[in-house]
């Protein structure tokens, strides 16, 4: 979906945050097996429903740029799955 460098209010002149973000397209049953944990960056993770509410422009559940991340993944999948745009 996305590679380089992202929006972050870490970033300095000197030194920036860089993310790769990656679409899985998977059923629920796997989703429920697969066990979720935060990384070095992350207390914790989990599954979200990916609605209206979750990109809402006041949305305060992402950081950063997750919100245009997940808005260019949204557009991807619905392309595979042959899903209109809303």
């Amino acid at each position: 979906v996305y590679e380089g460098y992202v929006d972050d209010p870490r970033n300095t002149d000197h030194a920036w945050m860089e993310t790769t973000v990656r679409l899985f397209l998977i059923e629920d049953d796997l989703a429920r097996q697969l066990s979720l944990q935060g990384g070095s960056d992350a207390v914790s993770a989990q599954w979200l429903d990916l609605d209206r509410t979750l990109l809402a422009e006041d949305a305060s559940l992402l950081y950063a740029d997750h919100k245009k991340f997940l808005a260019m993944a949204l557009d991807i999948a619905r392309a595979r799955l042959g899903i209109a745009p809303q």
